[in-house]
């Protein structure tokens, strides 16, 4: 049978939890189990009653996952199947305990759901008394956060969304919130952990109106909210400070309908929850549609990434359902997955304490149409961003538009990313794009590495201008050839700037160029990001405020050599430098002697040279350390590019490597020219090759790669170009404004996690705290060129210069100015 392109793409995932399945039966013999011939979850899901929206598109997910497994299942063979019985809970937590029940008696030891945090609270003790599972893909209440209970949540709990909500508010510039909220653990909860964000803001929340959720008639409490806001606006005199926090199912409908009968609580800004996002009977009612409308009633629902396998999933289920699916949808699809997954990894036991343990596991293996599922230590969703929705009409048709999305990244505070920000009459220029101006080096031995750089910058670009853009302004590149000229290099910045008005400046390759540059950005106040250049210099003695550094420094990469050298050959004192004639070439060889001379005290430095860029003939330096060989223990060096590939076949012809150590920045794309002609066993250092740092973000950046530019592997320099963009986004989100002085700001200690991990900036120097790679060459490589066996990551923490350190440089360098 032929499979569907969709069916392909889901069935790719099934990779992702391989190494998970081998792992499991490793650690924990499989039960010895007959498979059973088709395998009954069950499903609560709230079709009918006031969660019957979210249900609706819940049921619709979960039919396509049954599909989807069930073709996966046949494709390898299996004769196993799965089916779901699904109940309806008619959103009442009574229902959902005797659907459950049901269920138990039908030996369904897993069931989907159910939708509302009130059922979730309800069942959970059944549940664990009679050894069922429950894996919920839209409850949310934090209290039921509860670590090794019987539930699973795919989404994250409240606690994310409180802060999403209070941030909206507060950039709205409301300051008082009146909250009117169903009264049931979802509410209670949601309204509490709303008022902590809202009030750590600085904002108030006053004692609001709290309604049974078997209500019908909305009078009492709309009459009682009316009062409050009428109470508060005369109290604090401005109506565009107060805002209205709703928390409803779909009585939303009848509230607004009977709420244009309050003149009060009609004139201010009312926000909504995630249960009422995308509801399709609130745009099926006009009154209700037209409330929403003049109150402005942003919405929250869970956010996940527009993969290729969200494409795959929506289409479907949008035809299912008439409509565009929330994302509950999408996870209720992936929690199917993951339960079924968990089955057939335990060895198809039906056993719930087996899968009990097998679930998490496996959700934190599986990358599907919500991404990655990875739970917390309490079973719910680790990771999760929100989007807005409001209610717009178009052509007399009501209808859902997106309209921003509260996005928190590793390691940074959460942000509002606007989908239209808005701005001042003084802020137009918000509409012009964001101007990017990158100085390679393509006339040159530095061809190679300004390409990829350049690469990873577009692949950036590309991606974020697809979402959006920065702060809604797309990123428009412009590049200019440098060619490893310091002359020439400042006139391309300086046209850049002065006839293009950049925003931002990039590049160069080498440090020499960087310093020359950096002078000009401090003439003109505009920053620099620099991602290959590395001396020290741009960040401590010529610091002037205008570069962030992205890439390791050289004082730092001097350290990791000397540290690397030491761990592997303790006993070695005399040590030959051989590194380039120029800035970055004379940085690192002083790094390296300084950390070596710490390590070692009484070690010696028998031996220095410097070859100049572009050297053709490196025969005078070869012999020259051969005829010392007996004097040295080590050769340090920093030779890089086509000038490393010319020494190291010069070299191995007078098997120089078989008669000394040594070591160079042997990257990706020196290992790709030499091929087979790399000598085995020789040592080198990068500064972001993704073989030596192979973590799951990476790895995607690779695929990602790979997929734009026909099958190539990314070098170093492309990871680094594409941290630079990301990093300099990040700064701009921070601060609101593409303002350098804004910028730099923002940039001084920010928090920042790319490719490379945790890498953040220091305040002192804006230099990223970025780790540095070593390690022994290898041609035993699943890729079509040699990597690295023993890598070594060295945290950036641990070799940067201290900033006391930093501060005594500038010191020294200013009173000799001054003399």
């Amino acid at each position: 049978m032929a499979l569907t392109t969709k069916a392909i793409a889901v069935i790719a995932v099934i990779l992702l939890v391989v190494g998970f399945a081998a792992g499991w039966f490793l650690r924990t013999p499989a039960p010895e189990v007959a498979p059973q011939p088709e395998v009954v979850f069950g499903a609560l899901l709230s079709l009918t009653g006031s969660a019957s929206s979210v249900g609706e598109s819940s049921e619709a997910g979960l039919e396509l996952a049954v599909e989807d497994v069930n073709e996966y299942l046949l494709s390898i063979g299996s004769k196993t199947r799965i089916r779901v019985i699904v109940e309806d809970t008619k959103t009442d937590p009574a229902v959902a305990l005797e659907k459950l029940q049901s269920l138990a008696g039908k030996g369904v030891r897993v069931v989907i759901g159910p939708v509302c945090s009130a059922e979730v609270e309800t069942i959970k003790a059944y549940a664990e008394e009679n050894g069922i599972l429950l894996v919920s893909a839209s409850s949310i209440a934090p209290s039921l956060a509860i670590p090794g209970d019987n539930v699973f949540r795919f989404c994250p709990d409240a606690t994310h969304q409180a802060e999403a909500v209070a941030r909206l508010m507060w950039e709205d510039g409301v300051r008082v919130v009146i909250p009117l909220w169903r009264g049931d653990v979802w509410g209670d909860d949601l309204v509490e952990a709303t008022k902590g964000c809202f009030e750590e803001l600085g904002g108030t929340m006053v004692d609001g109106v709290r309604y049974s959720p078997t209500t019908e008639d909305f009078s009492t409490e709309l009459g009682s909210l009316n009062s409050k806001v009428s109470q508060t606006i005369a109290q604090y005199g401005d109506v565009d400070s107060l805002g209205v926090y709703l928390l409803a199912f779909e009585e939303v409908v009848p509230i607004f309908i009977q709420a244009q009968n309050y003149p009060s609580i009609s004139t201010v800004k009312w926000y909504g929850n995630n249960a009422v996002a995308l509801d399709k009977e609130l745009i099926s009612n006009t009154p209700a549609a037209q409330f929403a409308i003049r109150t402005g009633f942003p919405n929250p629902t869970y956010a996940v990434g527009k993969t290729e396998k969200y494409g795959l999933v929506d289409d479907p289920i949008r035809k299912k359902i008439g409509r565009p699916p929330n994302n509950y949808a999408f996870a209720a699809y992936d929690a199917l997955w993951v339960a079924t997954l968990s089955y057939l990894a335990t060895g198809r036991t039906n056993d719930s304490a087996t899968l009990k343990i097998a679930l998490p596991q496996t959700a934190g293996s599986y990358f599907g149409a919500t991404g990655w599922t990875v739970l917390n230590e309490a079973g719910d969703r680790k990771f999760g961003n929100y989007d807005f929705w409001a209610v717009r009409e178009d052509n007399d048709t009501f209808m859902w538009e997106h309209v921003a999305r509260y996005q928190v990244d590793p390691g940074l505070p959460g942000r509002l990313i606007y989908e239209r920000k808005p701005v001042s009459l003084e802020e137009q220029v918000s509409l012009k794009p964001i101007k990017l101006g990158h100085v390679g080096d393509y006339s040159s031995i530095c061809e190679l590495y300004s390409t990829s750089e350049k690469k990873g910058q577009l692949l950036a670009i590309e991606e974020l201008n697809a979402a959006g853009g920065i702060l809604g302004r797309q990123l428009e590149y412009l590049d200019r050839d440098g060619a490893l000229n310091v002359d020439i290099s400042v006139r391309e910045l300086k046209d850049l700037i002065l006839s293009e008005k950049i925003d931002f400046a990039l590049g160069p390759c080498s440090s020499s160029e960087a310093l020359a540059l950096q002078a000009v950005t401090g003439d003109y106040n505009i920053i620099r990001v620099s991602s290959i250049a590395c001396t020290e210099a741009q960040t401590v003695d010529n610091y002037n405020g205008t570069t962030l550094q992205v890439v390791v420094n050289s004082y730092m990469e001097g350290r990791g050599q000397a540290r690397r050298i030491h761990r592997d050959f303790p006993n070695a004192k005399k040590f030959y430098c051989f590194n380039q004639d120029y800035e970055f070439g004379y940085r690192e060889q002083a790094a390296f002697e300084e950390e070596i001379k710490r390590l070692v005290p009484d070690a010696v430095i028998v031996g220095k040279a410097f070859s100049k860029l572009g050297e053709t003939d490196y025969s005078p330096f070869i012999t020259a350390m051969l005829a010392m060989k007996d004097d040295i223990d080590f050769v340090q060096s920093s030779l890089y590019g086509d000038d490393l590939v010319a020494f190291t076949k010069q070299a191995k012809g007078y098997g120089f490597f078989d008669e000394l150590p040594f070591m160079a920045l042997y990257d990706i794309d020196v290992l790709r020219a030499l091929g087979k002609d790399v000598p085995e066993g020789v040592y080198g250092f990068a500064r972001g090759d993704f073989f030596a740092d192979p973590n799951p973000k990476m790895m995607e950046f690779v695929e990602k790669y790979r997929a734009k530019y026909n099958g190539e592997y990314p070098s170093g320099w492309a990871v680094l170009g594409y941290d630079a963009i990301y990093a300099l986004k990040a700064a701009i989100e921070i601060a609101g404004t593409t303002d350098t002085d804004a910028v730099r700001e923002a940039l001084k200690g920010m928090d920042f996690t790319g490719l490379r991990g945790y890498t953040p900036v220091r305040a002192i120097d804006l230099m990223m705290v970025a780790p540095t790679y070593n390690g022994i060459i290898t041609h035993e490589s699943p890729y079509p060129f040699p990597i690295w066996r023993d890598v070594w990551k060295i945290d950036g923490a641990e070799v940067i210069r201290p900033e006391e350190s930093v501060l005594e440089v500038r010191a020294a360098l200013s009173n000799r100015t001054a003399s």
